[in-house]
């Protein structure tokens, strides 16, 4: 397996064991205030999904044979929204049932999903070359900080 094709299997494989723990381990939908991010997660997912059928994109941040650029939706101004309502759905649930186990776990997700976005941004611009004047006009997580 070429070094490309791990790499990207070892964030998958982060991403989803993390996701995988926090779904087996407790509450996944909030009933009090929190339940506030994590419904703008699951929408921003949603529409991030739908969205996504215009491309062959996959979780893995390798682009395919036939992929597309998608600049319609959360992606007009979010270059990863996908990452960012997986974040919104889990910090709550992180703070909703807090410990120090969960929160390291929060910081590994957030760290490696960091890595997966730059490894992806810079495996896009080799293969597109009006992706760096997408990546001018759009934000990587968070609209206007990050």
């Amino acid at each position: 397996m070429d070094t490309i094709r791990f790499r990207s299997a070892f964030h998958v494989f982060v991403q989803f064991s993390i996701l995988f723990y926090f779904l087996i381990d407790g509450p996944v939908l909030l009933t009090n205030i929190l339940i506030v991010p994590q419904f703008f997660g699951i929408v921003l997912a949603i529409w991030s999904i739908w969205e996504m059928r215009k491309s062959n994109l996959t979780v893995f941040p390798v682009p395919g044979k036939n992929f597309k650029l998608i600049k319609t939706g959360p992606y007009y101004s979010i270059r990863h929204p996908m990452y960012t309502s997986l974040l919104l759905i889990l910090i709550p649930l992180t703070i909703a049932e807090f410990s120090g186990f969960r929160l390291c776990l929060l910081f590994i997700f957030t760290v490696n999903i960091i890595f997966k976005l730059l490894f992806e941004e810079n495996l896009l611009k080799e293969k597109m070359p009006d992706y760096s004047d997408y990546m001018k006009r759009t934000c990587r997580l968070i609209p206007f900080l990050f």
